[in-house]
């Protein structure tokens, strides 16, 4: 009996220290751990080998994406800053909430484009993104847009589209 609740008492103990663990991530890495695995989780039209990936603006999530990338020793990502005028030279682009007023131009650039669209912003996932980070309390989650990949011929993963909210 005592085995029995010494080990309840050690599974409650690491549940709590695994919480805090996690708390203690920064958003940023979070995000950065997430478009990684949309990226190893989405099917392009053309198979690619090298993709390339543009952040709009200064972001955080640039530097730890990068730093994920060295750590992972993967050269098959390359990562760089862009402007509009760059939007079709990527094969995903990551748009910071510091940057949702270029979204409508950023949709019309990548028109007809086979371009995985992830937002900061959890309101522009019905305005065309494919994927948008949303936060509640104090998790972060993502939601699909599944027409707007199917429209730019992108193919999710079933285990990533169960991950999150799809609309």
């Amino acid at each position: 009996m005592n085995t029995k609740i010494t080990l309840i008492f050690l599974c409650v103990c690491m549940s709590f220290t695994m919480q805090a663990a996690f708390a203690e991530v920064p958003e940023t890495r979070v995000q950065a751990i997430f478009l990684y695995k949309f990226i190893e989780n989405t099917n392009w039209p053309d198979n690619k080998s090298g993709l390339r990936v543009g952040f709009f603006g200064d972001t955080p999530v640039q530097a730890e994406f990068e730093k994920m990338l060295k750590a992972r020793n993967n050269s098959n990502i390359s990562v760089r800053k862009i402007d509009l005028s760059a939007t079709n030279q990527c094969d995903v682009v990551f748009l910071p909430t510091s940057q949702n007023s270029k979204f409508n131009l950023l949709l019309e650039s990548a028109k007809n484009s086979s371009i995985l669209i992830i937002t900061e912003d959890g309101g522009l996932i019905r305005k065309g993104a494919g994927i948008s980070f949303l936060k509640e309390d104090e998790s972060i989650s993502f939601v699909v847009n599944k027409a707007s990949l199917d429209k730019r011929r992108l193919q999710m993963t079933g285990a990533l589209l169960s991950l999150g909210k799809q609309i």
